[in-house]
């Protein structure tokens, strides 16, 4: 038998309130007799965020404040009868502001309120599938250096598809290489796979690019060592490394000359862009007499 009535209602955060667009975020259940109250709302409204739209949490935090304090001063107050849930809802409708909007007030009837508060929970506010799981993913900030990065990887692949006279096949050449080494995984622009089963190797390719700013160029060489050094330790396959400079319009010549004497003093070997298709085609003639010995 239903004991106990009831008013609920679903608040909302507007996403877009000129389309009236929006996102359910939290659950307030107030009891008509013997007043009881509760705000119940996800533990991170950002997986509800959209693309176009980021979830301030800060502004559920402060109308959830407020609706507490609400309730709180009028709790050891007479509900004057019955409708005083309702009457509290409609006063509490008037605070949302152009981001928070509270729906509607719905009755409904339980002999066990806190489970009735759960499923009504469920169905209103938690967010469905992938989401219900995760928390949005963390947006990383723009590279502005990715196009660059790009064109260079982009460059080194065509030198190779240009040599080789056809579609680079798998077996023997890998882009975008990945490799594990003892602190991080590390991606190649393009990988020559040689060798033989028992004893394999591989001639990774990858970019450098020199920037206009020398200390910056550096860095890039020396991060480009430190993965290397990285796979060293970590792995026991025969491999070298050729660091392909790309140039960019202003680097100087002098930060040039520093990022080669740091790379050869790690033994990762360094080509230009205009070397590399001589590069290619020596590398892709060995693959076909490779192929053809096989």
């Amino acid at each position: 038998m239903y004991t106990t009535e009831f008013r609920y209602a679903v608040v909302q955060y507007m996403l877009n309130p000129h389309c009236d667009e929006a996102a359910n975020v939290a659950l307030i259940v107030v009891t008509e007799d013997a007043p009881h109250y509760r705000f119940h709302a996800l533990e991170n409204p950002g997986v509800k965020s959209r693309k176009d739209v980021q979830i301030d949490r800060s502004i559920v935090d402060r109308f959830s404040h407020h609706a507490t304090e609400f309730f709180l001063a009028r709790e050891n107050e007479e509900w004057e009868g019955i409708g005083g849930a309702e009457r509290f809802l409609d006063e509490l409708r008037e605070w949302g502001g152009t981001r928070i909007r509270l729906g509607p007030a719905r009755t409904a009837l339980s002999s066990d309120v806190q489970a009735a508060e759960s499923k009504l929970f469920a169905e209103w506010i938690l967010p469905i599938g992938r989401d219900a799981k995760e928390a949005p993913r963390e947006r990383a900030p723009r590279d502005p250096l990715g196009s660059y990065r790009r064109a260079a990887t982009k460059s080194i692949i065509g030198a190779f598809k240009k040599a080789y006279g056809a579609r680079l096949n798998r077996s023997r050449f890998r882009q975008h290489y990945a490799v594990k080494g003892k602190a991080q995984r590390c991606v190649f622009d393009l990988a020559v796979m040689g060798g033989t089963e028992k004893k394999p190797a591989e001639q990774l390719f990858h970019h450098l690019l020199l920037l206009p700013n020398a200390d910056e160029s550096l860095q890039n060489a020396a991060g480009l060592c430190f993965r290397w050094e990285d796979i060293l330790s970590m792995n026991h396959v025969t491999r070298d490394l050729t660091a392909v400079l790309y140039e960019m319009n202003g680097s100087e010549s002098a930060a040039m000359r520093e990022a080669v004497r740091l790379l050869k003093k790690r033994e990762i070997k360094v080509a230009t862009m205009g070397q590399l298709p001589t590069i290619a085609a020596r590398v892709s003639a060995q693959q076909h007499e490779l192929f053809k010995s096989k």
